[in-house]
C-alpha cells in the first residue's frame, strides 16, 4: 500500500512535486520539513542544474505561479493547488500564532530583515527572530555558516523562513537540515523575496493580475532590474510539453 507522501507527490518538469496541496504540507511528518515554492524560473533553472532539480525533488516543492500550476494540471489531471511562498507565509504564521511557535527570518538586508520581522510580530502575535548575513559575504563560508546556525540555535525557532535567494536558499537548507532539525526547527521555507513584500518595500500584486498569470510582468514594472530574472516563454514552453 502506497504512503501518503507517494500519493501525493506529483512528477512534472522533471522535478517531483510532493508539496501539491495545503493539507499535504500541514500533514504531521516526523523530522524537519523543507518546502520549496517552485515557479517558472526555477523549473528553468532546475532543467539546466541536475544537482538543483535534485534537491526540489527530495523535498516539498510546490506550485509557485499562475503558469506552472495550470499547465501541471491540465496535463496531469491531479489535484493540486497553486501554492505561492508570498501567499502560504501567511498560512504559517496563522499557524504559528494558533500554537505559540517562533518564527526565524533569515537573509534579505538588515533593514528589510528588522522590518518584515516587526510587521509580521504585530499582525500575528508572534515572537519573530531574525538574522542577515553581511552583503558580499560568502554563504557556504565557515564562518558564516556557523554565525548563521549558531544565532538559529540562540533563538530556537520552530520555523525558519530563509531569503537568501535560489538556488542559494534552497541548497543552504539542503545541506544544513541535521543541523537545524538537531536546532528545534520543525519547518523551513525558501522564501526569496518575500521579506521585502512583508517589509512593505514591494507591493503584492493584486488578485486579478495573479489570476491571471501576469504577477512576473506586474513585478518587472515595480522593478524593472528584475527582466533579467524573467524566465524565458519559449524555453519554459519546450520544458513542460516535453515533461
Amino acid at each position: 500500500m502506497k504512503s501518503k507522501k507517494s500519493e501525493e507527490a506529483l512528477k512534472f518538469a522533471g522535478i517531483t512535486f510532493r508539496g501539491t496541496t495545503r493539507v499535504h504540507l500541514r500533514h504531521s511528518l516526523s523530522g524537519l520539513k523543507l518546502v520549496f515554492p517552485v515557479n517558472a524560473e526555477l523549473i528553468i533553472l532546475a532543467n539546466k542544474d541536475a544537482r538543483f532539480r535534485d534537491v526540489l525533488s527530495r523535498h516539498f516543492s510546490t506550485f509557485d505561479g499562475f503558469w506552472p500550476y495550470l499547465i501541471a494540471r491540465l496535463k496531469t489531471r491531479k489535484r493540486i493547488e497553486k501554492i505561492s511562498g508570498s501567499e502560504f507565509v501567511h498560512d504559517v504564521f496563522d499557524y504559528a500564532a494558533e500554537n505559540r511557535l517562533k518564527v526565524f527570518f533569515l537573509g534579505s538586508s538588515q533593514e528589510v530583515n528588522k522590518s518584515a520581522r516587526g510587521e509580521v510580530a504585530a499582525r500575528y502575535g508572534i515572537e519573530v527572530e531574525g538574522y542577515s548575513p553581511a552583503f558580499g559575504q560568502p554563504l557556504h563560508g565557515e564562518e558564516t555558516t556557523n554565525t548563521i546556525l549558531q544565532e538559529i540555535r540562540h533563538a530556537r525557532p520552530q520555523i525558519l523562513m530563509v531569503a537568501l535567494g535560489a538556488p542559494k536558499q534552497e541548497f543552504w537548507l539542503d545541506e544544513h537540515q541535521r543541523e537545524l532539525e538537531a536546532a528545534g526547527v520543525q519547518f523551513a521555507m525558501a522564501v526569496g523575496g518575500t521579506l521585502d513584500m512583508l517589509a512593505g518595500v514591494y507591493r503584492k500584486a493584486p488578485r486579478i493580475v495573479r489570476s491571471t498569470g501576469l504577477e512576473g510582468i506586474w513585478r518587472v514594472m515595480l522593478d524593472p532590474r528584475r527582466i533579467k530574472r524573467f524566465p524565458n516563454p519559449i524555453r519554459f514552453i519546450r520544458i513542460v510539453w516535453h515533461s
